[in-house]
């Protein structure tokens, strides 16, 4: 299944906590409307980029599949959200990329969306960002942080999971790891060495697909390669 946030009957764990160490403020919930006009949202991460505007999700946060055209519309990101809190207030989407892959095949689920300045400060100088490998496939521990709309938190605060990744049999644009994150969290960032207190790291991954019903918990993450740094770069310039 997807992991975008619509309401979700699933109750947060064993594997997915609330994080309780520093706020993470680079990381936040991205609120769209869907093809039908109804409230959606994802996870997302300011990473920067030339423009210091963009943000990392999942592509089928914004370009859902089998639609021949991108329908999220009145997008925003709301940076280190928190119950109905917005500490560095709200940045409206202006343009998002995704790949021809993506839209032709379902391959490589990444996006960026770029934001404009809230309160005339661009997303990078209100809130930081994380550190970004296009490197590919990354075989180790990482930390996943995300807004999961299972019970009792329903979206409304940070969650995170913890694990070591592994291939894909079949897809080598993603890896997986142990967790039971379910809607909501897509678009969240796989982390390599994030820091237990501050949760800062290097991303690596986006939060794609998870599948709380298996016994194995097993959550997928789109890979950043090549194909996501040419995305990256191209939002950068817009």
């Amino acid at each position: 299944m997807s992991a975008s946030g619509k309401q979700d009957m699933f109750v947060t764990g064993p594997l997915t906590t609330v994080w309780r160490g520093k706020p993470v403020a680079q990381v936040g919930r991205l609120f769209f409307l869907d093809e039908n006009g109804q409230d959606e949202y994802c996870t997302a991460t300011s990473v920067g980029g030339k423009n210091n505007e963009v943000v990392l999700a999942a592509a089928h946060c914004a370009w859902p599949p089998g639609l021949p055209t991108s329908d999220v519309a009145d997008t925003v990101f709301v940076p280190g959200y928190d119950a109905g809190q917005r500490p560095a207030g709200v940045f409206a989407v202006r343009a998002s990329v995704v790949s021809r892959d993506w839209i032709d095949n379902q391959h490589s689920d990444v996006a960026a969306f770029i934001v404009a300045p809230s309160a005339g400060k661009t997303l990078a100088a209100a809130v930081g960002t994380e550190a970004v490998s296009f490197a590919g496939p990354y075989l180790g521990a990482v930390r996943t942080f995300g807004y999961p709309a299972s019970k009792p938190q329903n979206g409304e605060q940070l969650l995170t999971a913890t694990g070591r990744t592994t291939t894909v049999p079949g897809q080598p644009d993603e890896i997986q790891m142990p967790c039971d994150m379910s809607g909501g969290a897509s678009g969240g960032p796989w982390l390599a060495g994030a820091n237990p207190t501050t949760g800062a790291g290097t991303l690596i991954a986006v939060f794609n697909a998870s599948d709380p019903y298996a016994s194995k918990h097993s959550c997928a993450g789109a890979v950043l390669g090549a194909t996501a740094k040419m995305i990256y770069e191209h939002a950068g310039s817009l």
